[in-house]
């Protein structure tokens, strides 16, 4: 467990304190205002599970907002294969020229 969540929520689980845990998700702010999004998940991450970035994306979609989420299996938060950085770097690419319009 990262300090980062013990700072912010102690020894609390979400099943203790789903309140406690929901004010401080990014989930609970979004509405149509937000902007497009582009995310990058990995199937091993042990830090951020990759239901998490699916359920953003599934949010961001039921409000109509743009949003590209990549899973890349087999690997990890830390640690990318070549592969997956090249492909994560043409994304890149790709989502901000089309930002720029």
């Amino acid at each position: 467990e990262s300090n980062y969540l013990l700072n912010v929520f102690g020894n609390v689980t979400y099943t203790q304190n789903p309140q406690l845990w929901n004010r401080w998700s990014t989930i609970t702010y979004l509405d149509e205002t937000a902007p497009p999004f582009l995310s990058f998940y990995f199937e091993l991450d042990q830090l951020v599970p990759s239901l998490q970035g699916q359920r953003f994306h599934d949010r961001l979609t039921e409000l109509g907002i743009s949003s590209r989420f990549n899973l890349y299996l087999n690997e990890n938060h830390f640690d990318w294969s070549d592969e997956t950085n090249r492909d994560m770097d043409e994304k890149i690419i790709l989502f901000l020229r089309e930002m720029k319009g």
